[in-house]
């Protein structure tokens, strides 16, 4: 059984690794054992309360509980996910501490950086075998996948940024713009509507998409994007698989992701015409749905 207390003496010990394994797997526990009423339990709990006090030193969970941008997951939290910060001055040592734990032990933040190097690959592959189609980024926040990709660097890739979100974009301009990269403000709802001028495109992706989106919006929007691609061309897909540090971002960081193994991918891309549809699952937890458009 889960004991905040228990958590709070390790981290007031500055016993980090122990308190954050601790943590992250009662919390997990505890969400699995009573799903309807966990958190309010913990926060009625005086210990529970000082504890998730405690966690949101860390500046990553500081940033996912406040969401500055006024939406959870936005792409600055992302950001610290991928190391690209700089953490405020008034950073406590134990904040600091815990952010590095993340950095090193975290299994969400291992899987995104897996997503970013993964689509920076399918980017210079896309680019290499189709040097004249567009790339398109969809729901792309500040594209960083991008920023590891040799094509783009070489400003040989004709890609298209698509975010809803202005600030993301000029964040992608700032840079990528020296590389050719363009933008484009766009949301789920023009993609659904038919309203994005996107076609004959080599790749399209959305790398962050399928962690908050549920399944009949997800799965209208695979069956749209899907007729963005040339013959041979291929939409991407990352998505997480079931973990251990749900417990922690709902508690903590206040963020519901979704969770998506292959079965429940494959089940969203059926029916998508002229396309062969497949999925893979990497060890860090990760899935991957690929959906190639016939040629």
């Amino acid at each position: 059984m889960f004991e905040p207390a228990t958590a709070l003496q390790m981290l007031k010990e500055q016993n980090v690794d122990a308190a954050m394994r601790y943590t992250l797997d009662g919390l997990a526990e505890t969400r699995k054992e009573r799903p309807y009423r966990w958190i309010r339990d913990l926060a009625e709990d005086r210990g529970g309360r000082e504890l998730i006090e405690l966690l949101r030193q860390n500046p990553y969970a500081a940033w996912g509980y406040r969401k500055p941008r006024g939406y959870a997951g936005d792409a600055v939290l992302y950001d610290h996910m991928y190391g690209l910060v700089t953490l405020p001055d008034d950073t406590t040592e134990l904040g600091r501490a815990m952010y590095d734990w993340c950095r090193k032990n975290s299994v969400v933040f291992h899987s995104v950086n897996a997503h970013r190097q993964r689509l920076a690959d399918a980017i210079d592959s896309a680019c290499r075998q189709f040097p004249e189609s567009t790339i398109v980024a969809f729901a792309c926040g500040h594209m960083r996948e991008a920023e590891l990709s040799d094509c783009v660097r070489a400003g040989q890739a004709n890609v298209i940024a698509v975010d809803p979100d202005a600030l993301n974009l000029q964040v992608v301009t700032s840079r990528l713009g020296q590389y050719g990269v363009r933008t484009f403000q766009g949301t789920p709802s023009d993609a659904l509507q038919w309203r994005l001028p996107f076609r004959h495109c080599s790749l399209v992706y959305a790398p962050n998409m399928a962690h908050f989106l549920p399944d009949n919006m997800l799965e209208s929007l695979l069956h749209a994007m899907a007729q963005w691609l040339r013959p041979g061309g291929t939409l991407l897909l990352p998505s997480l698989a079931p973990g251990q540090e749900a417990g922690y971002m709902e508690a903590v960081l206040e963020l519901t992701l979704r969770y998506r193994q292959c079965p429940q991918l494959l089940r969203l891309a059926r029916g998508i015409p002229a396309t062969d549809v497949s999925c893979t699952q990497d060890c860090d937890e990760s899935c991957y749905l690929r959906i190639e458009r016939q040629v």
